[in-house]
Formats: structure tokens, C-alpha cells, sequence
């Protein structure tokens, strides 16, 4: 009030609470995604980057990324010739694997599947392709 206005003092309050409340709403919503292990779509892109960049590889299926605590747990399926010998195929998804610790900063475990990239690739999982997929518990416990 030494200025003269009544008015200063709450209102310097209140801004002072909205940038509190904005800060912290913003520092939440980015610890709760990661609580959920939710994973920057630009982290995911560039592990597409990274498998579809690699020799060998025809193409990129189904790609998830996880948080758990500060590690990148990445689970990915890639597609090669399905001419190649398993030998090969299997040193396509060591470059993947290689890859992709080496672009992405926090990556502890990366599991890369390979596929046959053919003609009648669809038919690769006709055993499994009605299952649905397994829940497990907080326990790890399948469901």
C-alpha cells in the first residue's frame, strides 16, 4: 500500500498463484505420463527411424516403447526376406537391436522380432492372431 494501491498486493497474489499452478499442473501431467509409462510419440518415431534405416530390413510392424523408471524398454517387429537363413535374419535384428541402443538415449532392453517379409507374410501368425492378448496382474500374474 505504499504505492497507493489498494488493489496491488492481491493481485500480485494472484498472479503469482496462477504461475504456481501452472507450473505445477505442467510438471504433473509430464510425471504422471511417465507413471503411466507413456512414451514421447517422437521417441517412437525414431526408433521406427532407426529399425527401418538398418540394413536387411523390409519393413516395421507393430513398435511399443515403455518407461520404467529412467530406462526405455523398447519391443519391436521388423520384417526381412523370407529367403534368408535364420542366421541372417537373426543378424538383422542384432543391427536393429544395435541401432537402436546407440540413437536412443535411455534404451536398456530391446526385443526385436523378426517376420518373414513374403507374399504370404499374413499368414505368419494364423496360429496365434485369434488369441487375445495376455493381462497380466500387478503381481505379473497372466489373467
Amino acid at each position: 500500500m505504499k504505492l497507493g494501491w489498494r488493489a496491488a498486493d492481491p493481485i500480485a497474489g494472484l498472479v503469482i498463484t496462477i504461475a504456481i499452478v501452472a507450473i505445477a499442473w505442467d510438471a504433473s501431467r509430464h510425471v504422471l505420463a511417465r507413471v503411466m509409462d507413456a512414451v514421447d510419440p517422437s521417441v517412437v518415431a525414431s526408433i521406427v527411424h532407426a529399425a527401418t534405416e538398418t540394413p536387411g530390413v523390409a519393413g516395421v510392424g507393430r513398435v511399443q516403447a515403455r518407461w520404467v523408471g529412467r530406462s526405455l524398454y523398447v519391443t519391436l517387429t521388423v520384417a526381412v526376406d523370407g529367403t534368408v537363413s535364420v542366421t541372417d535374419a537373426h543378424g538383422v535384428a542384432e543391427a536393429v537391436h544395435h541401432h537402436i541402443i546407440h540413437d536412443l538415449p535411455g534404451v536398456a532392453q530391446v526385443d526385436v522380432h523378426v517376420d518373414p517379409w513374403e507374399a504370404h507374410a499374413q499368414d505368419a501368425h494364423r496360429a496365434t492372431a485369434a488369441h487375445p492378448p495376455v493381462r497380466r496382474d500387478e503381481h505379473g500374474h497372466d489373467h
